[in-house]
This record gives C-alpha cells, structure tokens and sequence, in this order.
C-alpha cells in the first residue's frame, strides 16, 4: 500500500473515530520522519526501514493511536526501538495501546510488551522460556524446594477448565531449568491490576495473558542482563519522546503488566517426567 493510500486509509478512520483529521495526518508524517532517530535506537541487525512501516501499519490498524498525545505515541515508539522489538505485526512482540488519562484528559500510547516480546528478551538474555496453561484433567504435578521439577502431561483434545499456567526457562548453556506456577488466584489478580480487566485481551485471550503473568514471575528470578532486565521493567511506561529505557522501567507502577493481547498457539510439552522415586528425569 503507498503512502498516500496509508493517509487516506488513516484519515477515514479517524474521522469515523470521531478524530481530527488534520491532526492525525500530521503525527503520521512525524512517525514517518523518525526512521534516522530510529535506526539510532535499534539494536545491531534491525532495519530502521521496516520499523517504520510496522508502526504506521500499526496506526492504520488502530486508528486511535493517531488521536493519542504526540509526544507518547513516539515515546512508545523509540521505546519499542530501544528494545528491539517490533510493534504489532505477525510477532506481535510489543504493542502501543492508547489509553485515556483522567489526569491529562486525553489519550496516551501506552508501550506494551507482548508474550512473544518477554520470550525475545529472555532469549536474548540465554534463556529459552516457554509457557503452557493446564486444564482440569490433564496430569499436572510440580514441586518447589531443593528438588524442584514439574510434570505435565496434557490429555488430547482436552476442552475442560484452564486451572493452572506454568513457564519454565532453559539455560542455553545448560544447567537448571527454573520454573514458575501460577493458579487462577494468581491470575485473576493480575487481570484486576491492569486497566482493561473487563475487557480487552484478559476476556478474548485469558489463558495467553496468564501465561503472560508467569513469564513475568518467571524472568523476575533469572539473571538477566542489564539492559534485558531494564526492558521488561518497561513493559506498561506511558512516556514521552527522548526517555530511556532505564528512565521508562523507574516510571511503571508496581503492578504486574497485563493488557497487551498476544495470541499464540500452545507451545509442546517440555519438562520431563518424575521418575519413580519422585525425581525429575
């Protein structure tokens, strides 16, 4: 699609949002000017190019980003760059989701990390992390201590209750693998905390955003780098252009992250089975 397909496209959908036209049109030019600023933010590797594309993409896509407050939508964006990681699109490894601000009585992008995003970061951090959800019936054990191993084996075809969500993290370079085990408790305290509890991804994609709440619990432990680290820590910032990632991660209140839908099929069973005097194999 040309760029002046993309406006028009932009420009009818802001109008239907109830928008100014003008307006939007104007902060997509200023998206579309900051692939220098951009290509200075991303990591080694990354094409500045394609970074663009996406987010204007994106904003085609949900046209009330074009309604949020400028200096938060590239703030959003240059954070997506500082990370690495690209917003919406087939990865779906961050997401920029406007926000209303009683406070500043206006709409403001919110810089999201999705669940494929925590699984890039933790990747590059030399973990390979990987999330599954439990339904009622499947055979399902785990145990904590100094002998920690979990055991799930899912029964085929199961369509019964998710009750349980667990993420396990494997060192590249061998050794442990930590794991983390959420119940619904867990869940549904993390669904209250983020700002679209009642609706969004919590109610269309519940089991993809509870194994997002166990990878959070889970990378929380390991010993990631600094910058991997700083860029978790980001995930919910609402931020002007030209705040650091370290700047973002101090901004984000103190609540588990947890509206940024992801839907992603069940990855495949990983963890081996307890051998029969109860120990992992």
């Amino acid at each position: 699609m040309s760029n002046l397909a993309d406006k028009l496209e932009l420009a009818q959908s802001t109008q239907t949002e109830g928008g100014d036209q003008a307006t939007a049109l104007t902060l997509f030019d200023m998206v579309a000017r900051k692939q220098d600023d951009v290509a200075r933010a991303l990591p080694a590797g990354m094409d500045a190019g394609r970074f663009v594309r996406m987010m204007l993409t994106e904003m085609r896509r949900t046209p009330k980003l074009a309604l949020c407050d400028p200096a938060t939508l590239l703030g959003a964006m240059m954070l997506a760059a500082q990370t690495g990681l690209e917003p919406g699109g087939p990865l779906g490894q961050a997401f920029l989701i406007p926000r209303w601000s009683n406070k500043r009585k206006a709409l403001e992008a919110q810089f999201q990390i999705g669940y494929k995003g925590l699984i890039q970061l933790a990747g590059r951090a030399g973990f390979l992390v990987q999330a599954h959800t439990v339904h009622d019936g499947d055979d399902f054990d785990y145990q904590y201590g100094t002998d920690e191993w979990v055991w799930h084996k899912p029964k085929p075809s199961n369509d019964g209750e998710a009750i349980w969500w667990w993420a396990i993290a494997h060192p590249v370079a061998g050794g442990r693998s930590p794991f983390r085990v959420i119940d619904r408790n867990v869940a549904e305290q993390a669904r209250h905390a983020g700002k679209a509890g009642e609706n969004g991804p919590w109610v269309t994609h519940y089991d993809r955003m509870a194994e997002k709440t166990g990878v959070i619990r889970l990378t929380n432990t390991l010993p990631l780098t600094t910058d991997v680290a700083y860029a978790i820590a980001a995930d919910g910032a609402v931020v002007e252009e030209g705040t650091s990632v370290e700047a973002a991660a101090e901004l984000v209140p103190e609540v588990e992250p947890a509206d940024a839908a992801d839907p992603t099929a069940d990855p495949e069973p990983v963890a081996a089975p307890p051998t029969e005097d109860g120990n992992q194999a």
